[in-house]
C-alpha cells in the first residue's frame, strides 16, 4: 500500500513539475517582480497625469 501511494506521488510530480516548492517560489518571485515593475510604471503615469492636469488648470485661468 505505501509503495502504491509513493508511486502515485512520483507520477503526480512528473505530471506537474511546477508544483515543487522551488518552482512555486520562482513563480512567486517572477510574479512579484512583474507586479513591482507595473507599480513603477503606473506611478510614473500617475505623476505625468498630475503634471498635465496642473498645466491645463493653469492654462484655463
Amino acid at each position: 500500500m505505501a509503495e502504491t501511494v509513493r508511486n502515485w506521488v512520483i507520477a503526480e510530480r512528473k505530471k506537474n513539475p511546477g508544483s515543487s516548492d522551488d518552482a512555486r517560489e520562482a513563480i512567486d518571485r517572477a510574479r512579484t517582480a512583474e507586479m513591482e515593475r507595473r507599480i513603477r510604471e503606473l506611478e510614473q503615469e500617475n505623476a505625468f497625469l498630475k503634471k498635465a492636469a496642473a498645466f491645463f488648470a493653469r492654462e484655463q485661468r
